[in-house]
């Protein structure tokens, strides 16, 4: 009997010796992981031809360190977040100077962005197998949501330019009251969408209210100009088809807004590893 109660002790001094040498591993892997993620980065490099088509930062390599993994997803998912702002410029450069030459370019752009965001889906899938934190398995299921808003937004892009192809069919058919709103919703998106790139850089906690007060003034503008442009329809100022397709302009662009809006909370909480407090909670300060 003592023999055997010696050999648990022994084993499970074993398994002590092994958890404590992990977790001092781990610990002292902290402070030099950024540049642990540029070794990697130098030593595993893909062909020109890759890069065109594959996320610059995901490395199938590096999800068995997690904490290397979620620094490179992060970074990929703010080049994403970045493509899809240069996709916005674009669409509404489009619409407010008909210049349809350019919608192929943006076409296969967003093609590629939407590529990159389901690899970004999948990397974080693959991660979620390994063994996490608390607050890492929190992160997962945010950057998963992450790049369906993104996914999301690209599509209300896509659907601009179709609105577009409709439009010029029918000619110049916006007033110059309508395209000075037009050039008031793109300021305010754009705001928007820089306060949420600016969030997930610096965890900046107090872009959350900026982010709500925007999305608010970009509603009650939609509504307003959408009672404007309802006035110039009865003037007869434009025609029921314009008309039709500018309602659809204001309610995409609501929409975009408001995965901008998300975005920002998901990089004040889950992003952080934090849960996101319920409606009815005061957010963090």
């Amino acid at each position: 009997t003592l023999n055997i109660q010696g050999t648990t002790a022994i084993t499970a001094q074993i398994a002590n010796s092994h958890t404590i040498f992990n977790v001092v591993v781990a610990l002292s892997f902290l402070p030099f992981h950024k540049y642990f993620i540029k070794l990697l980065e130098f030593l595993v490099k893909d062909s020109k031809e890759d890069r065109k088509v594959k996320p610059s930062f995901l490395d199938p390599l590096l999800i068995a360190t997690p904490i290397v993994a979620f620094d490179a997803s992060s970074r990929e998912f703010k080049k994403a977040l970045e493509k899809q702002i240069s996709i916005m410029k674009k669409t509404f450069k489009l619409i407010k100077e008909d210049n349809i030459m350019e919608e192929e370019a943006i076409l296969k752009q967003e093609k590629k962005t939407n590529k990159n965001k389901k690899e970004l889906t999948s990397y974080m899938i693959a991660l979620s197998k390994e063994t996490l934190t608390k607050e890492e398995s929190i992160m997962i299921p945010g950057m998963i949501k992450g790049a369906k808003y993104l996914e999301r937004m690209g599509d209300l892009l896509t659907h601009l330019m179709q609105i577009q192809n409709e439009r010029n069919e029918l000619g110049p058919c916006f007033t110059e009251e309508a395209k000075v709103e037009l050039d008031s919703l793109e300021s305010t998106l754009l705001e928007l969408a820089i306060l949420s790139l600016h969030q997930l850089e610096t965890g900046d906690v107090s872009a959350l209210q900026q982010s709500k007060e925007l999305e608010q003034k970009l509603n009650n503008d939609v509504f307003s100009y959408s009672t404007s442009h309802i006035q110039r329809l009865e003037k007869g100022d434009c025609s029921v088809e314009a008309s039709l397709l500018y309602l659809e302009i204001l309610s995409s662009a609501e929409r975009i807004g408001n995965y901008l809006d998300k975005l920002v909370s998901l990089g004040v909480y889950e992003l952080q590893g934090l849960s996101s407090p319920s409606p009815n909670s005061k957010p963090i300060a």
